[in-house]
C-alpha cells in the first residue's frame, strides 16, 4: 500500500487529541445564553417572595440562587501542533478545537457527586475544527473527564457509557482498524485547563449523527463511569447525568462562527 494513501487516514486519529499541547494559543471566553438573565431574574423574584413571605429569617437568598443556577458556560479554544509518524516519515499539523470549562459531575438526584467533588469534573470539547487552517470534515464532540491537581491525580476515569444507548462504543476510541494498526491515541492526556491535572477524552468517530442526537435529547443523559484508583488499585462504577445543555450551547457556537461547516460537516449539528 502506497504511504501517500496510509497518510491522510493516519491523520484523522491525531486529531481528536484537543487538550495535549505545549505549543498553544489559549483564549479563553465567557459566554451566558440570553435565556440565562430571564431565568435568574425570575428565580431572584421567586426567592424574593420566599424570603419576605416565610417567618424563618434564616433562609438565605443567595445561597438558595447558588443551588438553583447552573454553572457559568465558559469556553476556551486553542490551537495545537501535532507531529504524526509514518514509517520514516512524519508531518506536522495546526489544529484548532474548543471546549467549555469543567463542570460539576452530578449523580441520579442531580446534585454534585459527593465522592468526585474536586476530583473528577467534566466538559465538552469539539475537534478537530481547523487542520492546517482549513475545516475539517472529521469534527466532532468529545465528552472529557477532568481530574484537578488537588484530589484527583491518583484517579483515572476508565470507561463512559451511556446509560440509554449502551450500543454506542465511546470506548473503544479508535478511527478505524487500519489507522489503529498504525497509532492508538492516548486515553489520558495532560488537561490544557487551569487546576486540572489529566483529561480522559471519549469519542466514536464518524457516527456524528448518533452521537449528537444522544448526548442531547434530553435535558439531563443518564450515564455510567468507571473510575480507578492507582493507590487503591481499585475501580468505582458510578452513575451520573451529564447537562447536554453545554454540548448544544457548543456546538451552536462553533457553528455560528464557522458557517461553512454546515458544508464541510453537514451531519455536524443540534439535531
Amino acid at each position: 500500500m502506497h504511504t501517500k494513501t496510509l497518510l491522510p487516514i493516519i491523520t484523522t486519529m491525531f486529531f481528536i487529541q484537543c487538550n495535549n499541547a505545549t505549543d498553544e494559543q489559549i483564549q479563553y471566553k465567557i459566554k451566558i445564553p440570553k435565556e440565562s438573565n430571564t431565568i435568574h431574574d425570575k428565580l431572584l423574584s421567586n426567592i424574593n417572595n420566599l424570603t419576605s413571605n416565610t417567618s424563618n429569617k434564616q433562609i438565605n437568598s443567595k445561597s438558595i440562587l447558588t443551588q438553583l443556577i447552573k454553572e457559568p458556560y465558559e469556553t476556551l479554544e486553542g490551537n495545537k501542533l501535532i507531529t504524526i509518524p509514518l514509517f520514516f516519515l512524519s508531518k506536522t499539523l495546526t489544529v484548532t478545537w474548543i471546549k467549555n470549562k469543567a463542570i460539576s459531575i452530578k449523580g441520579e438526584d442531580g446534585k454534585p457527586l459527593n465522592e468526585l467533588i474536586n476530583k473528577i469534573r467534566y466538559s465538552y470539547s469539539i475537534s478537530p475544527i481547523k487542520e492546517d487552517g482549513k475545516l475539517s470534515s472529521n469534527i466532532m464532540p468529545i465528552v472529557l473527564f477532568e481530574t484537578t491537581q488537588n484530589d484527583g491525580q491518583d484517579l483515572e476515569v476508565t470507561s463512559f457509557t451511556l446509560t440509554d444507548e449502551p450500543d454506542l462504543d465511546f470506548n473503544t476510541r479508535k478511527y478505524s482498524s487500519l489507522t489503529s494498526f498504525f497509532y492508538t491515541p492516548p486515553k489520558t492526556e495532560k488537561s490544557q485547563e487551569s487546576g486540572y491535572v489529566n483529561a480522559h477524552p471519549f469519542w466514536i468517530a464518524n457516527k456524528n449523527n448518533e452521537v449528537i442526537k444522544a448526548l442531547t435529547k434530553n435535558q439531563s443523559i443518564k450515564a455510567k463511569i468507571k473510575v480507578y484508583n492507582k493507590n487503591s488499585k481499585v475501580t468505582t462504577e458510578y452513575n451520573i447525568m451529564l447537562e447536554s445543555h453545554y454540548l448544544s450551547q457548543l456546538i451552536q457556537d462553533t457553528l455560528q462562527k464557522y458557517p461553512q461547516l454546515n458544508t464541510v460537516a453537514p451531519k455536524f449539528k443540534v439535531l
